[in-house]
């Protein structure tokens, strides 16, 4: 979104980039096509939902700001994310599954 001059430019670059990443995770992780046991609604959409929740909300309010931040803060932002709400909302999905 930095590069963007337009929010819909923004929103299309991410449109884009979700086309690229649902089928790579269909490919390279949901490894239970086969399982008996499993929904397939499971693997086709659970999966790219519990992995692309916190990136596409983190867009949304990136969007809603609507300023261009530093590029050092947007790297820090982006350590937050990996190291803080990636794991609390693998913990969080975990639990509501249980």
């Amino acid at each position: 979104m930095r590069r963007s001059r337009r929010a819909t430019d923004a929103i299309a670059w991410y449109g884009l980039a979700l086309a690229v990443f649902v089928p790579a995770i269909w490919l390279l992780v949901v490894t239970d096509w086969n399982n008996e046991a499993l929904a397939e609604i499971g693997c086709w959409v659970v999966d790219p939902i519990a992995i692309l929740f916190v990136p596409s909300v983190l867009f949304a309010v990136y969007l809603l700001i609507r300023s261009s931040l530093a590029l050092g803060v947007y790297i820090l932002l982006s350590m937050a994310e990996i190291i803080l709400l990636v794991p609390t909302w693998f913990v969080l999905w975990y639990c509501v599954l249980l």
